[in-house]
């Protein structure tokens, strides 16, 4: 195995008279991370930078540091730069959008997955259609949202247990469209669209508008069911207790 301790004993002897070498710099910093000590990475690593300010690889593993000493914050400012320094890059984009969408920057995941089609010649994986779907979604861009999925439900859907890194399943592609319909108060075309959706497959996201789009279509039972779903999985949402004790009462 590797005797990381020996390595970094004999990088610190090397940096010693060299203290500027970007390339050990960066090995050290690697076995920092392999010896579970983040923070002497980090150091390292932001020397490196001093003198390579333009590395693609150095921010990399300077936002792998940065995670394993518990800052997704300065990890996602790291990954940012390197996806401006190679925006050809799609595996690294896609990285950083999905760290986007989680720190529910939902803008910004967008316009990063709207960069990438543009160097792609407007071309996107499906998985990355999905991702941006759902981001324009979220940033209330429901025309974005519609195209994305409308172009998704255009080819042929994955099966859901598919092992395929770029495919997306039909139910991921229904849920897409009915959300984007229950933003835009089209209940007919959402309960449509759900209706093709496992119960058990659906987020409880959606089942507070799916409840409330049964209920104005005078489907009280069905309303109720989706409420007790929801309950099922957040016992204190208040707006899902308040909407079943009303419809129970009428």
């Amino acid at each position: 195995g590797n005797d990381w301790s020996e390595a970094i004993i004999d990088f610190t002897k090397y940096l010693a008279d060299h203290p500027d070498h970007a390339e050990t710099l960066t090995l050290r910093a690697t076995a920092f991370l392999a010896q579970n000590e983040p923070g002497k990475a980090v150091t390292d690593l932001t020397l490196a930078l001093l003198t390579q300010p333009d590395s693609v690889e150095l921010y990399t593993l300077r936002a792998v540091a940065f995670d394993q000493f518990h800052e997704p914050t300065a990890a996602l400012a790291d990954l940012q730069k390197a996806a401006s320094l190679s925006p050809t890059d799609s595996v690294l984009m896609q990285t950083v959008a999905e760290r986007l969408f989680q720190d529910q920057q939902y803008a910004k995941t967008a316009k990063l997955l709207d960069t990438l089609a543009e160097v792609h010649g407007d071309q996107l994986t499906n998985a990355q259609r999905l991702l941006r779907g759902r981001a324009r979604l979220a940033d209330g861009n429901l025309d974005g949202a519609y195209d994305d999925a409308r172009w998704l439900s255009e080819i042929s859907p994955a099966p859901s247990d598919s092992l395929s890194s770029d495919t997306v399943s039909s139910t991921e592609v229904l849920l897409l469209q009915a959300q984007v319909a229950l933003r835009r108060n089209d209940d007919v075309e959402a309960l449509r669209l759900i209706g093709s959706i496992p119960p058990a497959s659906l987020p409880p996201e959606i089942l507070l508008p799916y409840g409330q789009a049964l209920a104005r279509q005078h489907q009280p039972d069905a309303a109720i069911r989706a409420f007790s779903q929801l309950l099922e999985c957040d016992s204190s949402n208040t707006a899902g207790l308040l909407a079943r004790a009303t419809l129970s009462l009428e």
